[in-house]
């Protein structure tokens, strides 16, 4: 039997669960303010259809554009924190080389959006202020 989960990290994991409704809403609120509120042509937003069949999480809120750099320096700059999650293609990766039908799929899409893709921040305990505040730096970068 293999568990690498202890005790410890099982009381936190129980208490956090309690709040999981929460999260998840908040992350809701904070992604449909986004999507209803950013307003740049230099910005892709994720797609979102809204409807009863598809519930996101938006345990990330990833955003895409050819000037990634100038809104990741101007967001630092407004002390808003953004990460590129994957740093390296999915198609770089050693394991999926044998994996062709797999590549050919993703590879024209991956090669291109890959180095235009950051994540905004989306965490639940973010104020309304703090949240409106991402989107006015985002709307005023040409």
């Amino acid at each position: 039997y293999n568990s690498r989960l202890d005790e410890i990290q099982a009381s936190f994991l129980s208490t956090k669960l309690h709040d999981l409704d929460f999260i998840n809403t908040r992350r809701n609120e904070i992604a449909d303010y986004y999507l209803k509120n950013i307003n740049n042509d230099n910005l892709i937003l994720p797609y979102n259809d809204h409807s009863d069949i598809i519930y996101n999480v938006w345990h990330q809120f990833v955003v895409s554009s050819k000037i990634k750099d100038v809104f990741i320096d101007r967001l630092k700059d407004n002390g808003i924190e953004t990460l590129v999650h994957y740093p390296k293609s999915i198609n770089k990766y050693s394991c999926y080389n044998n994996m062709s039908g797999f590549q050919n799929k993703l590879e024209s899409n991956i090669i291109n959006h890959h180095d235009d893709i950051f994540s905004l921040p989306i965490c639940p305990v973010m104020t309304d202020l703090q949240v409106s505040y991402v989107v006015e730096v985002l709307n005023d970068i040409q």
